[in-house]
């Protein structure tokens, strides 16, 4: 049961950070992030072009990867298969059960998220003129010449 909180946060944290375009392709997913809960694999899942998704590597290891293209040619596998960036420079076209598809509600939740402020109404302000004070000119005292007292003759 409980004690979810910080889980949930660094899942967000890394949510937030693919949302924003600050993680890069090849980037390790947190093994907090489950598949079931924060991604699914599903046949009849579609992915749009540049979408961020999980990729499984050779290696076993599960990394951000986007969507390059949606491949429709029988040559490369024909409908329902997709070409995957999963690092710098490399491309796999899986089909789309091979592909993790992130959770639409996770995305929601992100997308409501304060701090990206996609859909927050920028509040523009009363646009006040700071009031300047009262703009007194310095009171000089009075500006008498110092009065000269008579040197006294010894």
């Amino acid at each position: 049961g409980g004690g979810m909180g910080g889980d949930d946060e660094a899942v967000a944290m890394f949510f937030a950070g693919v949302r924003a375009g600050s993680l890069n392709v090849g980037d390790e997913i947190p093994r907090l992030c489950k598949q079931g809960t924060h991604f699914v694999y599903n046949p009849d899942n579609t992915f749009k072009e540049g979408e961020a998704v999980v990729a499984v590597r050779s290696n076993g290891q599960r990394t951000l990867a986007r969507v390059a293209s949606i491949v429709n040619d029988e040559a490369r596998g024909g409908a329902g298969h997709f070409e995957i960036t999963v690092g710098p420079g490399l491309q796999k076209i899986l089909p789309a059960d091979k592909v993790g598809k992130f959770n639409v509600e996770i995305s929601e939740i992100l997308r409501k998220s304060p701090g990206n402020g996609s859909n927050a109404s920028s509040g523009k302000g009363s646009n006040d003129t700071p009031r300047n004070g009262s703009n007194d000119t310095p009171r000089n005292g009075s500006n008498d010449p110092l009065k000269k007292r008579p040197v006294n003759p010894l």
